[in-house]
């Protein structure tokens, strides 16, 4: 999270509310946020076309019924969940069961996935037609938005609220056309521009939604090309081939002398959706063309002018819009893997399996292709690749979900907790740090933050902290979830690690429909971008966690996958309860026990703790010689 001054925002009653969703849309949108912040790939809405894709798919055996079984988890747990739904629809939890015809009352939730498939997905056909009649799903998140942000209270229950809805608001919007880059654009314009002061009534936040129409606008799209391009595209119908003045000669970066430029009129909801509808276009056309002159020198610059007209085809407003970017880059998921590891391999001699250097392999060929499909098929190959399978190995997609849920929930609350501070501390910057000094001990300041939201006896600490937050509701909000609902006890923690690992299986079972939907009839959902970070962030994680594992000598990733898993099943025992979430026993958080509660005696990636504690020692040390003046 970045620093921000919001004095433009004046002083009216529910303005924390207000900041709450203008930092959690802002925070959704933006391409480097936290993974476990990032845009959710689906609401209940989008679940619904997940749903009727996957029994489109099992009915011409794109997939296997087994696909269903996590979609159909997901599906009960959001129908009983999503405030937005029982809105419209209070009688939505009915749509799960059934009268027989001795009127006894048949509950799908209990039978088996086969029975499921036929119901469930007559329910999502039902939500989805009713969900857009009117848009009237779309219109309830608005509607239940508007209660909150103008609700007389101010409360935990509050910001969570808002939280939730602006992020299924988020994913309804992208889902349905709008591009992330425009969303963002138009939340800055309105409410982040400090020449405009916002006052914080009603109508203005109904302006900001009706922005949101998906109402068409034509636009001028202009990308630079080169000779041989030219002689394609100006017999094409529709497409305008032209030299280019001085000015977007510049624009577009354009170097050679038979550069030219080549025009179309789009229509699309937002400038950048135009773009790049308009530059799959033409590169359709450029590829057809290649198919019989596989070596034509053809180029069509990745750089758009996008010219908004009305219905005169006047001009109304011009801008350069840089598109073709790389997902993954654009994720900013780089954990500098490879630079870590083999600064490691060189110091202790490790010598890794061959599986690994094919995995970065293809992990690199994800990074340079900009085709999302051929991005995710080699990441996916990349992760079969790092688990291995032998003869007699249970289902592959049930090992991979089994060893990446294991893996992942490993480092989840830490990552939590260090991107907390690391929030915390773009905010308040050494206010914060004097606080974890008065706090004392060797410890690391994640730990002293962790002691401050488990613990009792620190919460001075953690009102201090609170009240200095006063403009950052989001970051309160997450202050009070952790010390008020996740570490209260040994089960809480519990109970937020297995819904993680729940989401964590609905979501590769989600990358892996994918997958098998692109290899067998080359479609993908409509949320592929999404997926494809989260996929990329998976990659990352198991890269970083078998360095680690190399480092302490271990070069055998089935031993390291198995030892993980292992270690997990440990740890549920030291919480006190099984798998199943049964209670065992209830132990309550301490200043000896919590890093085992919370962690599991987990505190980073090893080799990254070594490789920052020398950068660190670096810093002061040329500190210290500036300061002697040598």
């Amino acid at each position: 999270m970045k620093k921000t001054e919001y004095k433009h925002i004046g002083g009216f009653e529910n303005r924390k509310n207000l900041l709450m969703f203008i930092q959690t849309f802002e925070e959704v949108l933006f391409y480097y946020s936290f993974e476990s912040y990032k845009l959710p790939a689906l609401n209940s809405h989008f679940l619904c076309f997940d749903i009727l894709q996957t029994k489109y798919n099992i009915d011409h055996r794109s997939i296997t019924e087994g696909n269903f079984i996590p979609l159909s988890e997901e599906f009960e747990a959001t129908l009983t969940d999503d405030i937005v739904l029982k809105r419209f629809l209070p009688e939505v939890d009915m749509l799960l069961s059934k009268r027989d015809k001795l009127n006894n009352l048949i509950d799908y939730t209990k039978m088996d996935y086969k029975a499921k498939i036929g119901k469930y997905t007559e329910a999502a056909e039902y939500i989805k037609e009713i969900s857009e009649a009117n848009s009237i799903y779309l219109q309830t998140v608005f509607n239940l938005l508007m209660d909150k942000i103008f609700a007389e209270e101010c409360n935990f229950e509050t910001l969570k609220t808002i939280y939730s809805l602006t992020r299924t608001l988020a994913t309804e919007l992208v889902n349905g056309g709008y591009s992330s880059e425009y969303i963002s654009q138009e939340l800055k314009n309105f409410f982040l521009n400090n020449k405009n002061a916002v006052k914080g009534d009603k109508q203005e936040v109904i302006d900001f939604f009706n922005k949101f129409s998906f109402e068409k606008k034509s636009y001028q799209v202009l990308f630079g090309i080169n000779a041989g391009s030219a002689a394609i595209l100006k017999h094409i119908k529709d497409v305008n081939v032209k030299k280019p003045s001085r000015e977007l000669r510049k624009a577009l970066n354009l170097k050679h002398e038979g550069d030219c430029i080549v025009e179309l009129f789009v229509e699309d909801v937002d400038r950048y959706e135009a773009v790049d509808r308009a530059y799959g276009y033409i590169n359709t056309i450029a590829g057809l063309h290649r198919i019989s002159q596989h070596h034509k020198p053809i180029y069509i610059k990745p750089i758009a002018q996008i010219n908004q007209v009305n219905e005169e085809l006047n001009l109304i407003s011009s801008n350069v819009v840089k598109i073709g970017k790389n997902v993954l880059l654009r994720a900013n998921n780089e954990s500098q893997i490879q630079s870590y590891f083999f600064d490691d391999q060189l110091l202790n001699n490790v010598a890794p399996p061959d599986s690994f250097f094919r995995a970065v392999s293809l992990h690199n060929n994800a990074l340079d292709s900009k085709e999302p499909t051929n991005q995710l098929l080699d990441l996916w190959t990349a992760i079969e690749t790092l688990v291995g399978f032998r003869t007699g190995d249970e289902d592959k997609i049930n090992v991979v979900c089994n060893i990446l849920t294991s893996v992942l929930n490993r480092t989840y609350i830490f990552s939590h907790i260090e991107q907390l501070y690391k929030d915390i501390l773009a905010i308040l910057g050494t206010k914060s740090n004097a606080i974890f000094d008065e706090i004392g001990g060797d410890e690391q300041n994640i730990m002293k933050l962790t002691k401050v939201l488990a613990i009792n006896d620190y919460q001075e600490y953690y009102n201090k902290l609170f009240g200095m937050l006063e403009d950052y509701p989001i970051l309160q909000y997450r202050l009070e979830l952790f010390a008020n609902h996740i570490f209260c006890n040994s089960k809480t923690v519990f109970d937020e690690l297995v819904r993680h690992k729940h989401k964590l299986k609905w979501q590769i079972m989600r990358i892996y429909r994918n997958r098998n939907m692109i290899v067998h009839n080359g479609e993908y959902m409509p949320y592929l971008n999404v997926i494809l970070e989260n996929l990329h962030y998976y990659v990352d994680t198991m890269f970083d966690v078998l360095i680690e594992y190399y480092h302490m000598g271990v070069e055998n990733n089935k031993i390291i996958f198995y030892n993980i898993e292992k270690e997990e099943m440990l740890y549920w025992e030291i919480l006190g309860l099984d798998e199943k979430g049964k209670k065992v026993d209830i132990k309550e958080i301490t200043e000896e026990n919590y890093k085992q509660i919370i962690f599991n005696e987990y505190e980073g990636n090893v080799v990254k703790n070594v490789v920052r504690q020398a950068i660190e020692e670096m810093r002061k040390k040329k500190g210290e010689t500036e300061g002697n003046g040598n």
